[in-house]
């Protein structure tokens, strides 16, 4: 009997041991696409910035080809710009 107890008490020692792991992998893997995150959001700011730096260098939504009405403000702009998903 008391090498049952033993070998029930291992199997508990490595299921603690593989959940700590897991969980450890968990939150580093959680730090590295919260990272990630934030580095792509700063690239759309710096590409909407230089976006929109180049329409106001144009003159712009007014500054539409000749022939074609100006775009409307809330017209969807891709990652720069609202878009249907963010409105509801």
């Amino acid at each position: 009997m008391p090498f049952l107890h033993r070998a029930v008490l291992i199997r508990a020692a490595a299921a603690a041991l593989a959940l700590g792991a897991a969980l450890g992998v968990q939150a580093s893997a959680g730090q590295a696409l919260a990272r990630r995150g934030a580095e792509q959001a700063d690239r759309d700011a710096r590409a909407c910035t230089a976006a929109a730096a180049a329409l106001a260098e144009l003159g712009g939504p007014a500054a539409a080809p000749p022939g074609r009405p100006a775009a409307a403000p809330d017209t969807p702009g891709g990652r720069c710009g609202r878009t249907d998903r963010q409105t509801r």
